[in-house]
């Protein structure tokens, strides 16, 4: 995965942009400007991955499929080596797309069959419990047999939801998402409000409306699987979005703004109407428009975040310890060491260097406890 999307960054980008160009949107911000001034450090191949990475409130379900798939991949390992199987569905190239709506195009066949492998696991387990049912009324009850049965079904609810948080923030290419947000460069620092949300956002609402419009005509995944589907792609962007605010190295109080009116531009552009309206103008048709969701991490989740930055470090740090396990480690390390640097700037009572070393200590402290380490 890392690899893969290495690789596909420049392409990916390449695509966004020429789509944008053929759209009849004039660019709002000049934000590529502020990117040569200030050019952002690359980001890890492990991105996506972080994005996906389990929260400490959700460890216990996580390590029970954590365990599963870790001894099937033990038992397995002379007949097939499942550390590769990433290999089987590789994700869309884009440097084989000609424009964006061929790229979304392929991306969807690949949803498609991956979320094919995952309901095919959900189908199996409920096989396996019928079958423990049939083998127990004929007298017959191995142990071995009920065990393994057992730890299938206890594992298939999350390993579903995972597994589908997965797919779709490679779908999206969060990656690229939270690469787009650093490009922004100088335009967080700007000591001046902004009337327009960045550019980012259309083009990141442009290929999920094709990806939207491409998902429709899939024939084997069901109707309910796909608004899932749906589901987690909306969760993915506002993931992303956090993921590329947190990492911002400085931001100025109108730059915080900003994130906020991003985050509002996303959350209304993905709504159902939204949607269809930005397809239709692209002389793009929809059969259905998308379901309405509301997923847990979404823009009340994100927008929380971007408002605790205004708190002086004491609240931050009372808000932190409240609520770690909703947030992952890095963003809240990210967002100790902000609020304080914001609150040295306005020449609020002065932390020194290493007070800031021991905020950031006992943050790192509350996701190191045994009881809720990091798998």
């Amino acid at each position: 995965l890392a690899r893969q999307q290495g690789a596909a960054s420049s392409s990916s980008a390449a695509l966004f942009g020429s789509f944008r160009r053929s759209s009849n949107t004039q660019p709002k911000k000049a934000s590529a400007a502020n990117a040569e001034v200030t050019k952002p450090r690359s980001l890890p191949t492990s991105t996506d991955a972080e994005l996906c990475a389990p929260l400490v409130s959700e460890m216990d379900e996580a390590r029970i499929v954590q365990s599963f798939l870790q001894d099937g991949q033990e038992k397995l390992k002379s007949v097939a080596k499942l550390d590769l199987v990433d290999a089987w569905v590789p994700d869309a190239n884009p440097a084989e797309s000609r424009n964006l709506t061929e790229l979304a195009c392929a991306t969807a066949r690949v949803l498609e069959k991956r979320q094919v492998a995952l309901w095919g696991c959900a189908f199996l387990s409920l096989a396996m419990e019928l079958l423990l049912h049939l083998e127990a009324e004929a007298g017959r009850n191995e142990e071995s047999f009920k065990s393994y049965v057992y730890r299938l079904l206890a594992a298939t609810p999350k390993l579903l939801e995972i597994g589908t948080r997965i797919c779709c923030v490679r779908a999206i290419r969060g990656r690229i998402i939270v690469q787009q947000i650093l490009l922004v460069g100088r335009g967080w620092e700007e000591s001046k409000l902004h009337e327009q949300p960045n550019d980012y956002v259309d083009s990141v609402c442009d290929f999920i409306a094709l990806l939207w419009c491409s998902l429709r005509n899939a024939s084997r995944i069901p109707h309910g699987s796909l608004d899932l589907a749906w589901k987690y792609i909306v969760e993915a962007s506002f993931a992303a979005l956090l993921d590329g605010f947190s990492r911002v190295p400085y931001c100025s109080t109108e730059g915080r703004a900003l994130m906020s009116m991003d985050l509002a531009s996303l959350s209304n552009e993905l709504t159902a109407r939204a949607m269809t309206e930005r397809l239709q103008d692209r002389q793009h048709t929809i059969a259905e428009m998308p379901p309405p969701v509301s997923p847990n991490r979404g823009r009340i989740y994100v927008d929380t975040y971007i408002k605790v930055f205004y708190f002086p470090p004491k609240d931050a740090m009372a808000w932190i310890q409240e609520n770690f396990t909703n947030y992952p480690r890095n963003h809240m390390v990210a967002l100790i060491v902000g609020s304080t640097l914001a609150s040295l700037s306005e020449n609020r009572p002065k932390e020194s260097k290493d007070d800031i070393r021991h905020l950031v200590q006992t943050v790192q402290t509350l996701y190191s406890k045994p009881k809720i380490a990091s798998i």
